[in-house]
């Protein structure tokens, strides 16, 4: 009897701190993960992999304004930009990037290694310059409903997240064009996809495969 009690402990400790460790931070709200299904887990590993905070748990303790581009490509490394603005004006960006080790062979998607993990300042002209593309996502970023994306195979999903006033905010395109077509879809792509543009620019890397 002594000896099963012992072993229940023992068993009750390794669970505790494997999920301690390892269980998966909550990154999107319950009403997100249920509307885009399968896909809520395919973002949130990618972030646990980066080591990214979750913004959707920790919104109403961020006093700034943070926005993050997870940018997830077919065939190329995904990466990830978050940009904190603070009252005065002054900003950094972290940049994370894993490489494509990613493993399929379980039959579960496990994200590759992360490979870049870097925090730059921001000066005031960049961040002026960011501001005026940020002005015309942020009014579909805080929209309760916008037009659906495009969606596909061979391409990139674009998830856009930002905390404003403590309230957190997401929104996913796939594959955003740069042009105005005539098409309510087609209006949100293009201002999320200059927002996207605009935190690649501010990270001062070249990427030569942007889709």
């Amino acid at each position: 009897m002594k000896k099963t009690a012992i072993k229940f402990v023992l068993i009750a400790s390794v669970i505790i701190t494997y999920w301690i460790l390892f269980a998966p931070k909550q990154y999107f709200s319950d009403e997100y993960c249920l509307k885009v299904g399968p896909y809520c887990e395919y973002f949130s590993s990618n972030l646990r992999a980066m080591k990214e905070p979750s913004l959707y748990k920790k919104a109403s303790n961020i006093d700034n304004l943070t926005y993050r581009f997870l940018w997830l490509r077919s065939f190329n490394e995904p990466a990830s930009f978050r940009l904190a603005i603070q009252p005065d004006n002054t900003a950094t960006l972290s940049i994370k990037m894993l490489d494509l080790s990613a493993d399929f062979s379980s039959g579960i998607y496990v994200p590759g290694k992360l490979i870049l993990d870097k925090e730059v300042t921001i000066n005031r002209a960049d961040l002026e310059e960011f501001l005026v593309s940020e002005s015309a996502a942020k009014k579909w970023l805080t929209k309760d409903k916008v037009p659906a994306p495009n969606a596909g195979f061979d391409g990139a999903s674009w998830i856009f997240e930002a905390v404003i006033d403590h309230q957190h905010h997401i929104i996913q395109r796939w594959s955003p064009t740069s042009t105005k077509e005539n098409s309510p879809a087609a209006a949100v792509d293009y201002d999320m996809q200059k927002l996207g543009m605009a935190l690649m620019k501010l990270s001062g890397i070249k990427f030569e495969h942007i889709y």
